[in-house]
């Protein structure tokens, strides 16, 4: 029950206000402005259920090639054992991507276990048969256009993102994957407890509560366990 307030008081906002925030240049009809904090990995998590026309994915595969750096596979490995829904196929083109195209400095490989592949390959989105599919795609029996990845195009300006968005500004600048989300929370929600931060960000909270004071401290807070 107490972790059902926590996520009413700091609702989580859909998937295309959070695609125009970390960055993705489309125009989605029901995108509003982000305020809260907003998760990178439950991001990609949700990627994987939203990839369901060309234009979308490509935005999602342009920006994973930018971005998909920063993401902690061990903490995407977590939400999904803590029941975060995602798609078990997608997920398996995705990291076939990232494998091909050389994106991120932390071992995927421990995610592969979670991804699945179908024995019978189809089209992805509507229209025609793809005749000259994304092998990376192919390979988990989903066709898709093998994309150009055109960053110019479906994502805005590197810089204009991490002013805008502080959760992926404060992953380019922490060490830390958890120091930098917890952090990024209590800059938008001050007055969060370690309890609060650990359910929020998704993250162990024995290692939240380690580090709490600290950054509360480094941010101008005063502690609070609690």
């Amino acid at each position: 029950m107490r972790q059902s307030r926590i996520l009413r008081n700091l609702p989580l906002d859909n998937f295309s206000s959070l695609a125009n925030y970390f960055g993705i240049a489309i125009a989605f009809s029901d995108s509003k402005p982000v305020t809260g904090y907003a998760d990178i990995e439950r991001f990609f998590l949700r990627c994987t259920m939203n990839f369901n026309n060309s234009r979308t994915a490509e935005g999602i595969l342009c920006w994973i090639d930018e971005y998909g750096h920063l993401l902690s596979p061990s903490k995407i490995r977590k939400l999904i054992r803590d029941g975060v829904p995602y798609d078990k196929v997608v997920l398996g083109g995705l990291l076939e991507f990232m494998k091909v195209r050389s994106v991120g400095g932390r071992p995927i490989d421990i995610l592969k276990k979670y991804a699945s592949k179908r024995e019978s390959p189809i089209n992805v989105f509507e229209g025609p048969r793809i005749r000259n599919p994304a092998p990376y795609f192919k390979k988990v029996g989903l066709l898709i256009p093998n994309f150009a990845v055109d960053k110019a195009k479906f994502l805005r300006p590197r810089e204009y993102v991490l002013r805008s968005s502080l959760e992926l500004r404060n992953r380019c600048l922490f060490g830390s994957v958890l120091n930098s989300d917890v952090a990024s929370l209590l800059s938008k929600n001050p007055d969060l407890n370690a309890y609060a931060a650990s359910k929020l960000t998704g993250h162990h909270k024995a290692n939240v509560f380690k580090n709490f004071l600290d950054i509360r401290s480094g941010l101008g807070a005063g502690p609070s366990l609690s």
